[in-house]
């Protein structure tokens, strides 16, 4: 951020500092404290009691009011002539307006996100630089001498678990653009650091390999086993396990290939190859009469609908039916609403002798959730009126019913993918309610 006198940053990430050609002088601890207070809040008004019982906590002052009003006034005189940044006194309070990118903070979380859309996206060696950028903005421990009071002990939390997620989503960067020798470093100091999180050790245990030190990769595994025992009394997870007897193996999966990219969009799933195969596997099952209920899980920006765009193409390749379903972003919608949209999209493109086959004696129950049913069908008996409070029952009605009389049934030939996906956070009950198995088929649900 250029100001007039140079570059400017107010930086929590690490010891406290208003800093632009270099750092400024802010009298004192206590003058350092109310910048991090409303460096947190950035953009908020933050209460003259708050700020109170950040400065001193149980014991204030009897002046503490006139105290803090100095303390803003010296914080003010500090800033005086910095391009961007200033305290505005607002009838509830303080408050920091900063352009986006002069608090540190800020600045890496979005460079974070960025990286993580660049990476999903299938561009790594963008994302690689992102992220790198991101995490070089980290001078310390965040609040670095404020980390233990009560206005900064949950900020420095969340930013320190942001800052090793984003240490890992690099490396995942760094092992799709095939630096697995690079990076062999750089990742036993990660594990070293945090023994307990399985993700890097996942990544050390691929970069070994690929460096051709198998042997090496195995005894990583054998290390956190050991971690996990001794300190939980629990194994490692699932993921790993099949991770281990894939290095056993030698399996092709876990050899590093150039990815391409073209104008049309990325050409593969960058970073995540164990998890698209274990996808694939499972359209494969489906296939072949062995379907189940797949749940894809993970943070927002980590990839989960790249990953499930390139299962839809490959099972649209194979002439499989793709039923698709999603709730509402911001505003509450029945749990039911991605199987709704899936049953209706379903009769959209099966024709109504097919539909009407297909739906049988359900047809009138089912129409209870998808409504659009009985546009298709004219000749659908109206559906049985419910007192309000049982309408939340209408899913298990429908499901009730298509368990008692066969359920869209559909051709044994012919797999079909439920993708139902949720991304509202409004309430717990907007989340997707678990999908049964349509024949021989495969049904996909995503959380978040």
């Amino acid at each position: 951020m250029n100001g007039q006198g140079g570059r400017w940053r107010i930086g929590i990430l690490g010891p406290v500092e208003l800093a632009g050609d270099g750092p400024v002088q802010l009298g004192g601890a206590m003058e350092r404290c109310l910048l991090a207070v409303l460096a947190v809040h950035c953009g908020e008004a933050v209460s003259a009691a708050a700020l109170v019982d950040a400065l001193w906590g149980d014991d204030p002052p009897r002046t503490a009011g006139k105290t803090l009003q100095n303390y803003v006034l010296r914080l003010r005189r500090a800033m005086a002539g910095v391009a961007g940044p200033s305290i505005a006194t607002q009838p509830s309070g303080y408050c920091l307006r900063a352009p986006p990118g002069l608090v540190d903070a800020r600045l890496a979380e979005s460079l974070i996100g960025e990286g993580r859309k660049e990476l999903a996206g299938g561009d790594p060696a963008t994302a690689a630089r992102l992220l790198r950028r991101a995490v070089c903005l980290w001078r310390g421990p965040t609040l670095q001498e404020f980390a233990d009071r009560p206005f900064a002990a949950a900020e420095a939390s969340r930013l320190e678990e942001l800052r090793e997620a984003a240490l890992e989503d690099l490396f995942d960067a760094e092992l799709a653009l095939g630096r697995h020798h690079e990076v062999v470093a750089g990742l036993e100091g990660l594990v070293a650091r945090r023994p307990l999180r399985e993700r890097r050790w996942g990544q050390l245990m691929v970069a070994l390999y690929r460096d051709g030190r198998q042997a090496e990769a195995l005894d990583a595994f054998r290390r956190l086993r050991r971690v996990l025992d001794e300190d939980l009394g629990v194994v490692p997870g699932a993921e790993l396990r099949l991770l281990h007897q894939a290095i056993l193996q030698h399996s092709a999966e876990l050899a590093w290939h150039p990815q391409q990219r073209d104008a049309a969009g990325p050409a593969g799933y960058f970073g995540r190859a164990p998890e698209i195969s274990r996808l694939l596997a499972c359209l494969d099952k489906a296939a072949v009469g062995q379907g189940g209920v797949v749940l894809l899980a993970g943070e927002p920006g980590i990839g989960k609908s790249h990953a499930l765009r390139q299962l839809i193409d490959r099972a649209r390749t194979g002439s499989a039916i793709v039923l698709t379903g999603r709730c509402v972003e911001g505003a509450w919608v029945p749990p039911f609403r991605p199987f709704a949209e899936a049953i209706a999209g379903y009769g959209e493109t099966a024709g109504p002798e097919r539909l009407r086959a297909d739906l049988g004696p359900a047809g009138a129950a089912l129409v209870r959730i998808a409504p659009r049913l009985a546009q298709l069908l004219p000749d659908l008996g109206p559906p049985p009126a419910l007192q309000p409070d049982e309408e939340r029952f209408r899913l298990l009605d429908a499901g009730a019913w298509s368990e008692a009389i066969g359920w869209i049934v559909l051709p044994e030939s012919t797999p079909a993918i439920m993708r139902a996906s949720s991304r509202s956070r409004s309430s717990p009950s907007s989340a997707c309610t678990p999908l049964e198995v349509m024949c021989p088929s495969l049904a996909l649900r995503t959380s978040r």
